[in-house]
């Protein structure tokens, strides 16, 4: 009696978690680009004998979102919707948990979840929906592969944080069943917001920039103060050209940035920079920082300009005044003319 328990216990779907963050892009229809998230597992299905364990995975896609914008550099709210996702097997006498992945999502984009091997799978889509006063509406699509030749649909409300549990299908052989756990809880970011007023006072100490964090552009004090008509911007050059730094918007600038606190960052595609100062550069909030940036060739002329800290590689400047974005450019656009 005891080894035939034992048997059937070794008989048992086991899911082993073993690395989670395997996190990397590939490719997908359109030549879009689409978010992996893999675990590494230890599975055994069905239709094999205790001593043929074999090798599988479970992959988590996620529906590009058509959005490059990283979360910390957005003007507008975001929205995701985080799902944990319990895949279980439900006996008369007790419950396993298969696998439980923590999916991050945009409201109204999917993600598809499959595991198993290439003879034995499950996928199963989930597309949540929110839906105003009502809840989250989840959306799925699942399909066991070979005996389901096409996906099953199912529909389920929850509110936010409460969990919905759905059977995708029976198990006669081991008198079970798997089913789908649920739990959606609604994230909102918030985003950079505009500063309500000018900056009249600026005062750098002790600051230094970085780019791409392990790169010193220059360091040093930077201090500037204006009447109630000017501003103040910051600048900086180095080998991706000339950046100017306003508070408020400008001609030709773009939130490229924010400053909060002791910092300022700034991001261009896969180039960041970060400015980090002593004490905090304005008061309490996400403000955003307009930047505007020229071509590379101020690179050349780096060297020949007073204007603010020559650095390593590259300077750092301030300008104060009325449209002081100008003056912090006037002297480089005249000595690119020369």
């Amino acid at each position: 009696m005891k080894k035939a328990s034992a048997m059937r216990l070794m008989g048992i779907v086991i899911m082993v978690l073993i690395a989670v963050a395997s996190v990397r892009s590939q490719d997908t229809d359109g030549g879009k680009r689409q978010a992996a998230w893999s675990i590494s597992t230890a599975f055994i299905p069905e239709s094999v004998k205790d001593q043929d364990k074999t090798r599988a995975s479970t992959i988590v896609r996620f529906q590009p979102s058509g959005e490059e914008t990283d979360d910390e550099f957005i003007v507008e709210p975001r929205t995701y919707i985080r799902l944990r996702v319990d895949i279980l097997e439900i006996e008369p006498s007790e419950t396993h948990s298969i696998a439980s992945p923590s999916i991050r999502i945009q409201n109204q984009k999917s993600a598809e979840i499959t595991m198993g091997s290439p003879e034995e799978s499950l996928s199963i889509q989930i597309t949540p929906i929110i839906k105003e006063k009502k809840g989250i509406e989840l959306e799925f699509a699942f399909q066991k592969k070979p005996e389901m030749k096409d996906k099953r649909l199912e529909k389920a409300f929850a509110l936010n944080g409460e969990s919905v549990v759905i059977e995708l299908f029976e198990n006669k052989n081991r008198n079970s069943k798997i089913s789908l756990k649920v739990t959606p809880l609604i994230e909102v970011i918030k985003p950079m917001k505009e500063y309500p007023g000018a900056v009249h006072e600026l005062h750098l100490d002790d600051s230094y920039l970085l780019k791409n964090d392990d790169k010193l552009i220059a360091h040093g004090n930077l201090s500037a103060t204006t009447s109630d008509d000017g501003e103040i911007c910051l600048w900086f050059a180095d080998d991706e050209g000339l950046f100017v730094l306003g508070f408020r918007r400008f001609d030709g600038a773009e939130p490229s940035g924010f400053v909060r606190g002791t910092e300022i960052k700034i991001k261009f595609g896969d180039v960041h920079y970060k400015w980090v100062n002593r004490n905090p550069l304005l008061p309490e909030g996400k403000w955003i920082v307009w930047v505007l940036r020229y071509p590379p060739r101020f690179k050349n002329l780096i060297e020949k300009s007073s204007q603010g800290i020559l650095g390593k590689n590259g300077m750092i400047g301030i300008a104060a005044g009325k449209d002081s974005w100008k003056y912090a450019t006037r002297g480089w656009k005249n000595m690119a003319e020369r």
